[in-house]
């Protein structure tokens, strides 16, 4: 409790944070929780927070120790509350009603940049709170050095395809995605390693034989949270071409679902072209293998 009044001691004697053209990018260490529960499976613990703030908005994402990435923007419908004396964000669960979190960046009497965290619950009620150390990233400028002259690369052993997506503005990405005999919408949740669906798609799938209960399991969101709910396994996914075989879904009571990290990385590497409004695969062709074989 000393060590979380001091931190508030010192970052209510902040300062502003101001850099060149109003921008800020940070690469912030392992944070600190004050308020909440780290989870005990190091895969899915915190160990480095990158923040980067423009004109144009906010991108934080929580680096995990099993390689995947929280993305902030993506998990919350954000707020810019910036101005000339604080850096902020405010922003509303996308996959939990009810619930909201504030992000600050801030400088410490010894000038130290920190970014903090606080969620809260749907009665206002504090149930995580971070704060780290971060150091800012400064881009070196250089004009670049002309390539060598080198052979022609071989012919690409990877097969590059398409599944066309909607952006919704600017923060969020939706697709259609076929389960069972249905074709539904929903969003793209690189930041979840589980698929989200609905109780009431879930009931229909199990129904028509698309899918089987597997119990009840506990889910560990990015920011320590913790919840408990149905889970079950759908026989068979597809993304265009592209099918994956029993996706393991956690059913929630909202109207929103969600395609985790897991289901698109079985694929195979993959990026996402808001300006194209494409979500690229590139699979392998060696010895003719298909992307059902890939998955």
């Amino acid at each position: 409790m000393k060590t979380l009044l001091k931190l508030f001691a010192i970052a209510g004697m902040s300062i502003a944070v101001t850099t060149a053209a109003n921008a800020i990018e940070l690469t912030c260490s392992k944070p600190t929780i004050y308020v909440g529960q780290q989870s005990k499976n190091a895969n899915d613990t915190v160990v480095q927070v990158d923040v980067r703030h423009t004109s144009a908005g906010w991108q934080v994402h929580h680096r995990l120790g099993g390689g995947l990435i929280a993305e902030r923007e993506h998990q919350y419908t954000i707020q810019d509350l910036s101005n000339q004396i604080q850096k902020a964000w405010k922003g509303s669960s996308n996959k939990y009603p009810g619930f909201w979190m504030i992000g600050e960046i801030q400088r410490n009497k010894a000038n130290q940049l920190i970014y903090l965290e606080r969620l809260y619950g749907p009665y206002n009620d504090l149930r995580m709170h971070a704060a780290t150390a971060c150091i800012e990233q400064v881009a070196v400028r250089s004009q670049p050095a002309q390539p060598p002259v080198s052979p022609s690369p071989p012919a690409s052993l990877t097969k590059r395809d398409s599944v066309p997506i909607n952006v919704i503005s600017g923060r969020a990405v939706t697709l259609n995605v076929s389960v069972g005999q249905h074709t539904v919408t929903m969003m793209l949740d690189t930041g979840a390693s589980t698929t989200a669906i609905t109780d009431e798609f879930a009931n229909a799938l199990v129904r028509d034989g698309h899918a089987r209960w597997s119990g009840e399991r506990k889910y560990q969101m990015a920011d320590g949270f913790v919840i408990s709910a149905p889970t079950l396994v759908i026989n068979e996914v597809r993304l265009g071409t592209h099918v994956v075989h029993n996706v393991e879904a956690s059913v929630t009571n909202g109207t929103l679902m969600l395609l985790g990290f897991s289901v698109v990385d079985q694929i195979g590497p993959f990026m996402i072209n808001t300006r194209t409004r494409e979500l690229i695969f590139e699979t392998p062709t060696v010895n003719n293998l298909s992307a059902d074989a890939a998955s």
